[in-house]
């Protein structure tokens, strides 16, 4: 396969147009270009060695005018496809001389032609110049693209060097050089040159090939040029605006990088020093899902997800978390873009914005201890409404035993209790702060909850209308925090309407489509709950509107201007939307929208049951001398046999010293010399079998939380029913409570 030639026909034949294959005398394949290839779905390293009737069996074997002077007739046959279909094809015949060997072309032409054309033909074709040097650097052989390389027909240049052709010095240097380097070295070289044609530069890339003789002597030097302009110019676009990229990069406070499509670093501008505390060339390689915090990873994964498949997330906010174990806040958006070379790549743009999260936390206080006053008239009110019910019924019951309607006033007793007990915990929630506690929750609830504690403190000047729309699906919130946005708007309504007014509130369910959302950002497209609260107050000067959830930024009746840069953060975290309209002297409307969710599940009333009871013995430990008589009479009414502590101190004292079995201890967080927390682990010390009921007139926080997760068995909230303290001792004797809060239906 060394013969003379036989690697000038491979390069030849490889840029051929028409399917080639290439036999010796004994039918065996020595060379398959590329169309070949294509044409009957071989790779050519399972063609070569191969008989060339095994391969295609159809073939014909008449040969006819098979010479050196050209190409044979033309013979139509049928032929398959590797995968099995059929193919039409003409074939023609060509002896291929050589030093040692003969070789018969088999060109292929999918339907019935002319006679195929000669090499020297199909070589003109070619976009691309082809030119012969023979061994001592003499072109003999040029191709009709050479024209436009050389600025002279090929013909009108025979015989001559590649520094007599007549290309200016740089490209005839560079001409010269490959090809004298191909032919004493016998390696291929490549080199490229530029030339002025049209009155603008052309850019080429060439290739030296040296072919050889048997002996291995040098035969001649082919090189193949391509005109590569628009590649060249396309790169240096790249590298030039990737060099704009990286200096406008250099004065940015803001981190910009760029990844691959899985997050891996590529690039990372000099602020990664002060964000990650990393020099920007250490992270190149490293994953930036890997350097945020783990609870966030999914998050930024998304993000970069997202953006890999060209639906850019425009804010993903999420903790980095730094060498030092500190860390920080971020704003990030994700865009899919391409490396300098067009290799898929993902921009990040990433903001520290720690300070303005402290800042909008700070705000979310000042707002709520603003409101305190708006919404401690309503509690007091409704508290002042219960206590009068309470103690006038026990008033009546305590002079008189006997009265006749002493059932009916013990229930409006017990009624304006659990009432009292339902306000406790809208009091509880709120003291959370700016914790979220988020579950599918009803907008029209958390609306008419806001509104109940805010109408007692609204003037009488100022109507109040509610619009609820009945088919508002269910939203995924924190329910104090939207009642807090609620709060908010209303008061800031109120105060800007200083004269008689109206104050409508209504809710809405909506389908977002892409025209609602382009000018909302954070919303997405699909079904979402609006939140509306407009007033005919003065309306807000149209100057002002742009800066009116601004820290601190006020009106004439805006008061201290909290109110709605709070609403503003807290609809923002539920991923929600919020937007003002104002007509000086006719009014004002906020529009919040919040994406919905399934329905919350509705409230199946259960039928009343008789109280399940028990014989066990129950530690019962609190400090409130109260609580502990009403019950321990309870739970004596339930037939358990009850022994009582006031502190933790007593309850590890009866828990070590009883004679006899101890089956469950009700336990008081809150107590002096030693509370519930603190008591915990000496019960079960002393105790390893005995079952603990956590009770607590705080709502389910961290401690009791640990509690939990320690070991013990439920949590039991005062106030409490009998129902409640019945189902839920029942439930963890029987070891059916399963570490969870105890609800009270």
């Amino acid at each position: 396969m060394t013969d003379q030639g036989i690697d000038s026909l491979v390069s030849f034949l490889e840029y051929a147009p028409d399917p080639a294959i290439v036999a010796d005398d004994q039918d065996r394949i020595v060379i398959v270009n590329h169309s070949a290839e294509s044409l009957f779905g071989y790779r050519r390293v399972e063609l070569l060695g191969r008989p060339l009737h095994e391969v295609v069996p159809t073939l014909p074997t008449s040969r006819t005018g098979d010479t050196e002077a050209g190409l044979g007739e033309s013979t139509t046959f049928v032929a398959r496809h590797r995968d099995g279909h059929i193919l039409r094809l003409s074939v023609a015949f060509r002896a291929v001389p050589l030093e040692h060997q003969r070789l018969t072309a088999a060109y292929f032409r999918p339907t019935v032609t002319d006679a195929a054309p000669t090499p020297a033909e199909t070589l003109d074709r070619l976009p691309i110049a082809v030119a012969r040097f023979d061994r001592e650097q003499r072109l003999i052989f040029a191709n009709v693209a050479a024209h436009g390389v050389f600025g002279a027909h090929p013909s009108r240049l025979l015989g001559r060097t590649p520094s007599e052709i007549g290309l200016p010095q740089s490209a005839a240097q560079a001409w010269s050089e490959a090809v004298q380097h191909a032919a004493q070295t016998g390696s291929p070289r490549r080199f490229g040159f530029s030339l002025e044609l049209g009155g603008g530069t052309r850019w080429f890339a060439g290739s030296v090939l040296p072919e050889q003789r048997a002996d291995g002597s040098l035969a001649s030097v082919l090189v193949v040029t391509q005109d590569v302009t628009a590649l060249h110019r396309t790169k240096a676009e790249f590298e030039t605006a990737e060099l704009r990229f990286r200096r406008l990069t250099e004065g940015s406070h803001d981190l910009i990088s760029q990844h691959t499509p899985d997050g891996q670093f590529l690039f990372a501008s000099k602020s990664a020093i002060t964000l990650l505390q990393r020099s920007p060339e250490s992270v190149v390689g490293l994953s930036l899902v890997e350097l945020v915090h783990p609870e966030d990873r999914a998050v930024v994964a998304t993000a970069i997800a997202r953006a890999s498949v060209g639906d850019a997330e425009r804010l993903t906010t999420f903790r980095l978390l730094r060498p030092d174990e500190s860390t920080l806040w971020c704003e990030m958006t994700a865009q899919g873009t391409t490396t300098s070379t067009g290799a898929p790549s993902i921009t990040c743009i990433t903001r520290d914005i720690t300070e303005r999260m402290r800042t909008e936390e700070i705000l979310r206080t000042a707002s709520r201890m603003e409101a305190t006053a708006t919404l401690a008239a309503g509690v007091a009110h409704d508290f002042n409404n219960l206590m009068t019910s309470i103690l006038g019924n026990a008033e009546l019951l305590l002079a008189d035993p006997e009265f006749p309607d002493a059932p009916s006033r013990l229930t409006q007793v017990a009624d304006s209790a659990k009432r009292g007990g339902a306000l406790a915990q809208q009091l509880l929630a709120y003291a959370r702060g700016g914790k979220y506690q988020t579950s599918a929750v009803s907008v029209n609830e958390i609306v008419t909850q806001a509104l109940h504690l805010q109408k007692h403190a609204m003037p009488p000047r100022v109507q109040l209308e509610v619009d609820l729309d009945p088919a508002s699906p269910a939203i995924d919130a924190d329910p104090v925090q939207i009642g807090q946005v609620v709060t908010n708007l209303c008061i800031n309504a109120t105060e800007a309407t200083p004269g008689v007014g109206r104050l409508t509130v209504r809710t809405r369910r909506v389908d977002l489509t892409d025209d609602d959302i382009r000018d909302r950002p954070g919303l997405r497209v699909g079904p979402a709950v609006m939140i509306q609260v407009s007033d005919t107050g003065t309306g807000i000067d149209p100057a002002a509107l742009s800066k009116i959830f601004e820290p601190f930024f006020s009106t004439k009746f805006q008061g201290r201007g909290l109110g709605l840069a709070a609403a503003y953060g807290i609809v923002k975290n539920h991923r929600g939307y919020i937007g003002v309209e104002s007509v000086l002297g006719k009014g004002t409307t906020f529009t919040a929208y919040f994406p919905a969710v399934a329905s919350v599940p509705a409230t199946v009333v259960p039928e009343a049951q008789p109280f399940p009871t028990g014989r066990e013995t129950i530690l019962l430990v609190d400090d409130d001398e109260a609580v502990l008589d009403i019950t321990k009479t309870l739970l004596e009414r339930l037939q358990y046999r009850v022994i009582i502590a006031r502190d933790g101190v007593e309850a590890v004292e009866a828990a070590r010293t009883h004679d006899g079995a101890l089956h469950l201890c009700i336990l008081d967080l809150g107590m002096p010399l030693a509370g519930g927390a603190e008591a915990y682990p000496f019960l079960r010390a002393a105790r390893p079998d005995l079952r603990v009921m956590i009770s607590s007139g705080y709502e389910m926080n961290e401690v009791v939380q640990s509690l939990l997760a320690a070991g013990a068995d439920a949590f039991l909230q005062k106030p409490y029913r009998m129902s409640a303290l019945a189902r839920g001792v029942r439930q963890v004797l029987d070891g059916t409570a399963g570490n969870a809060r105890i609800a009270d239906h």
